[in-house]
C-alpha cells in the first residue's frame, strides 16, 4: 500500500485526512506563495497574542463564569472525538472516488502510541475555544518518519514576528507569560503552512509546530472565534452579571418591592404600656422594623 494513499477517515465530518509524507504536489518547486509582511507590534522576537500578550487566558477567565459556552465547546469537543477515525483507501469506481475500509498495523500502532483521541480532545478543545491550534510535531532521531504529534496549549503557546519574508519562523511556549520567565520558555520551529510536507523534509531537527487556525480576515498570527464577538461588545459581561444582579434582587425583595407605612395606633396596640414608657419606644421600633426585614427579604 502507498503511503499517499494511507488515510483516516472522519465518518462525520465526511472528510479525508492523508497520513504520511507522500503526495505533496510542490514536491521539488521552489516557488511559494507570496506573504505580505505586516509592521510588527510589541517586542522584535515576540508577536503578542492581545494588547496584553494575555488574551487566550483573560478569554478562558471571562467566559469560565458563563453557564452556556464552556457547556457548549465540550459538547463540540466530544462529537468531533466521537467521530473516531476509520484506515482505508479511496479508489476510483465508475469515475467516482469510493473510500474502502483497509488494515494498516503501522499507522494503527501510530495513531494508538500517539493517544489520537487524547490528541484530538486537546486540539479540538482549543480549535473552538480560540480558532487556533499548535500541534507539536515529533520526528524520530533519523528524521525518516513522524513518530507522535502533541497538542501544545493554545494559552501558552505565542508566535514570533513575522521574518523580512512574511513568514512565522518559531513558536514560543511558556506556562505563565504573566510572569514571563525567558528560562522557562521553550522555543520551536514553525512548519510552512503551505507546504509543511516539503519544509519539514528540508529541516534537521525533530520536534517542529504545525501553525493550525481557521481563517480569519485580517488576522497574521491569531484566529478569532466568531464567539469572541460576545467580549468585544460587552455581551458576555453582561450576560455574567444578570445572575449577580438577580441573586441581589433575590437576596433584597423588600428595598425593591414593598413600601412600608405603619399606622400611628399600631404602636400602643402592639405594646400596652407605649405611652408610659417612652424611653422603650426607640428600641422597639427597630426591633419590629427588624423583624420586617427578615420576614420580606431572602428567596
Amino acid at each position: 500500500m502507498s503511503a499517499e494513499l494511507d488515510i483516516s477517515y472522519l465518518p462525520r465530518s465526511q472528510s479525508w485526512v492523508k497520513l504520511g509524507l507522500a503526495g505533496n504536489p510542490a514536491s521539488g518547486n521552489k516557488a511559494k506563495p507570496s506573504q505580505p509582511v505586516v509592521k510588527a507590534e510589541g517586542s522584535d522576537i515576540l508577536a503578542p497574542w492581545g494588547d496584553n500578550n494575555l488574551y487566550p487566558q483573560d478569554i478562558f477567565n471571562l467566559a469560565r463564569k458563563n453557564d452556556l459556552i464552556p457547556s457548549t465547546i465540550d459538547i463540540q469537543v466530544a462529537l468531533l472525538v466521537a467521530a473516531g477515525y476509520v484506515i482505508g483507501q479511496v479508489e476510483q469506481v465508475n469515475g467516482q472516488d469510493v473510500f474502502t475500509p483497509r488494515s494498516n498495523s503501522e499507522i494503527s500502532t501510530f495513531l494508538d502510541n500517539t493517544d489520537i483521541y487524547g490528541y484530538l480532545a486537546r486540539a479540538g478543545s482549543d480549535f473552538y475555544w480560540y480558532r487556533n491550534g499548535f500541534p507539536e510535531i515529533i520526528r524520530s532521531d533519523d528524521g525518516s518518519k513522524i513518530i507522535g504529534v502533541r497538542g501544545q496549549q493554545a494559552m501558552f503557546c505565542r508566535y514570533s514576528q513575522h521574518n523580512t519574508s512574511g513568514i512565522i519562523e518559531h513558536c514560543l511556549i511558556n506556562a505563565d507569560w504573566a510572569n514571563e520567565d525567558k528560562k522557562y520558555t521553550i522555543k520551536l520551529p514553525v512548519l510552512s503552512k503551505f507546504f509543511p510536507v516539503d519544509d519539514l523534509r528540508s529541516r534537521k531537527g525533530t520536534n517542529f509546530i504545525y501553525p493550525l487556525s481557521f481563517p480569519s480576515p485580517g488576522a497574521t498570527h491569531y484566529a478569532l472565534a466568531p464567539w469572541h464577538a460576545s467580549v468585544e461588545s460587552k455581551r458576555l459581561e453582561l450576560a455574567n452579571a444578570f445572575p449577580v444582579f438577580k441573586l441581589a434582587l433575590m437576596n433584597n425583595q423588600m428595598t425593591v418591592k414593598y413600601l412600608i407605612e405603619i399606622a400611628d395606633k399600631y404602636w400602643p396596640w402592639r405594646f400596652t404600656d407605649w405611652d408610659t414608657k417612652p424611653e422603650l419606644k426607640e428600641a422597639r421600633v427597630d426591633q419590629v422594623k427588624q423583624d420586617l426585614e427578615d420576614y420580606l427579604t431572602g428567596n
